[in-house]
């Protein structure tokens, strides 16, 4: 006998034997949505949840063993509305978030054009409606911007992407002059003689993406891992990326090819997208992917609040003169919603105003009648304002609710902000109606509308949980009425997200068969102290059982 192979022989029968046990175990941990304090992972899946004194022989030799501490341990969060590979881009670019007057913008547009001059065009993101609340019309011009760069073209926009902000000679550029007719779903301001002021209005932002440089592939791979990075920071284990372009399944694809694609992905292009092209790119994703999965068709009926965009039943509480206006009307969503629903597509609507939202659910009824479908799961984007008596409907008609809870965070003493003011206090306690719908039998599934407002769940789960801000403020809250508990808002994020995808069973859920993705928050994260998600972060992020993020 070969005296290696005799020595090996010898040292096996004197080794212990190995016994399999599961993968991974966490064990002393919290868990809201489950019975038991341990978590058994065989494969990428979840086996088991239990009690520590119940493991018996799921931990054996080779079994990672975590001790999560008495730290929380919940699903992997689920993001149903993001604009992902956008929102990483706008991270590499100006960043006006936060700044608190004019003068700030203008430092941060400066600075970031003196560093960057290689940059054709400089482009940025994040201005509020409130510091302009004063100007008449109440929107920035094209000479702020011109003060601080006036000899290359810079557009920025608003913080919820639906106002854009061009200086004169991106203006120029784009061809925009006193001539230049509104487009039927936007709006130029303008001076009083009639030339272009500098802000732009929902569609007539077109005019200036005509002109803006397209993103290459290389920035769009760029966009997605760098908005992979904070999404799994935040506990984001998948999410819905509503995307304008086809290009942007190149860059998904890539990535997953070539391993460095770890979030799941559903895409979901704009309904405008032509259906065999639909189907087409709905095979492809299905055929070439693992990753990526196909989401819905994205339309939009009407704008926002804050620049008299949104589509109302009654007229905005400023200007009783003006209700908004839908971009898409009845006629316009039966002739793309019925054959998108018969050719089994979802379709995610973006309505903000009750008239919007009011005509979206008859939209989705007349689609359901005209094919006799069931169970398609359309949605609904935002909902900022309902008539009460819809309530009832999304769980009559299967529709989804698909908001965002930390647009809703109050200011210190509400009421005096540019969207409260439009609003009204008649509309005031159907703000943000999560609990309206939701305790009526419909799903409500939560997500961020990232990069308009930050991507962190628990940002969202403590205004869901409390309607207050960070300093604890209003008191009382605001539309309190409106607040859920910690697992109704967790469910929002997770196991109401995933049914919302279609993806029920798989993902959003610690039970037995479902996919090991879970996250284990900070130790000063105490879902009987709502506030402290302010404040919380997520110490790891794991998805089909191994670790994508740690602190």
């Amino acid at each position: 006998m070969n005296f290696a192979l005799a020595i090996a022989l010898v040292s096996a029968a004197a080794a212990p034997p190995k016994t399999p046990g599961a993968d991974l175990v966490v064990i002393n941990a919290k868990l809201p949505t489950a019975d038991g304090d341990a978590l058994v992972i065989r494969a990428g899946r979840v086996a088991t949840v239990t009690s520590q004194a119940k493991l018996g022989t799921a931990v054996g030799s080779n079994t990672q063993v975590i001790d999560a501490g008495g730290r929380v341990l919940l699903p992997g969060f689920i993001d149903s509305h993001i604009h992902f590979m956008s929102g990483g881009i706008s991270e590499k670019r100006v960043r006006v978030h936060g700044a608190k007057n004019v003068e700030e913008i203008q430092a941060r547009i400066k600075a970031y054009a003196a560093a960057h001059p290689e940059a054709q065009w400089i482009q940025g993101r994040g201005f509020s409606y409130d510091l302009f609340a004063k100007l008449k019309p109440a929107f920035p011009t094209r000479q702020m911007l011109d003060a601080a760069v006036p000899d290359r073209p810079v557009f920025i926009r608003a913080y919820d992407g639906h106002t854009g902000w061009a200086n004169t000679k991106a203006l120029e550029l784009a061809g925009v002059t006193k001539d230049t007719k509104d487009p039927k779903d936007g709006k130029i301001i303008r001076e009083a003689d009639g030339s272009p002021a500098g802000a732009l209005l929902e569609g007539a932002m077109d005019l200036m993406f005509e002109k803006v440089p397209p993103y290459s592939l290389a920035e769009r791979i760029e966009g997605i891992l760098e908005a992979q990075r904070l999404a799994l920071e935040a506990g984001l284990t998948a999410i819905n990326d509503f995307v304008a372009d086809n290009e942007t399944l190149d860059a998904y694809l890539a990535l997953e090819k070539d391993g460095r694609l770890k979030v799941r992905v559903f895409f979901s292009p704009p309904i405008e997208t032509p259906l065999d092209e639909a189907k087409a790119l709905r095979d492809r994703i299905a055929k070439e992917s693992k990753r990526v999965k196909f989401g819905s068709l994205k339309g939009f009926v009407d704008g926002v609040v804050e620049s008299n965009t949104a589509a109302f039943i009654a007229p905005y509480a400023d200007d009783h003169k003006h209700k908004g206006e839908a971009h898409l009307k009845p006629a316009d969503l039966e002739r793309l919603i019925v054959p998108a629903d018969k050719e089994g597509f979802v379709v995610s609507l973006h309505a903000i105003g009750d008239l919007a939202v009011r005509t979206s659910l008859d939209a989705y009824a007349l689609a359901a009648q005209k094919n006799g479908t069931k169970d398609r799961r359309h949605r609904i984007e935002h909902i900022e304002v309902l008539d009460p008596k819809d309530a009832k409907r999304f769980k009559e008609l299967g529709v989804i609710a698909s908001m965002q809870p930390y647009h809703a965070e109050p200011a210190d003493v509400p009421g005096k902000g540019v969207w409260e003011i439009k609003v009204g206090k008649a509309r005031a306690p159907y703000i943000f109606p999560w609990n309206e719908i939701r305790s009526q039998g419909g799903v409500v599934a939560f997500g961020s509308d990232w990069s308009v407002m930050s991507l962190d769940p628990l940002m969202g789960l403590a205004v869901a949980t409390t309607r207050q801000n960070g300093h604890g403020l209003p008191r009382e809250g605001w539309a309190v009425k409106q607040k859920l508990s910690f697992k109704e808002a967790v469910q929002a994020y997770t196991e109401s997200a995933a049914y919302a995808l279609h993806a029920e069973g798989e993902l959003g859920c610690l039970a037995a068969g479902c996919a090991a993705d879970f996250v284990l928050l900070a130790t000063k994260v105490d879902p009987e102290e709502p506030l402290s998600l302010y404040w919380g972060a997520v110490d790891a992020t794991y998805i089909d059982g191994k670790r994508a993020f740690g602190r």
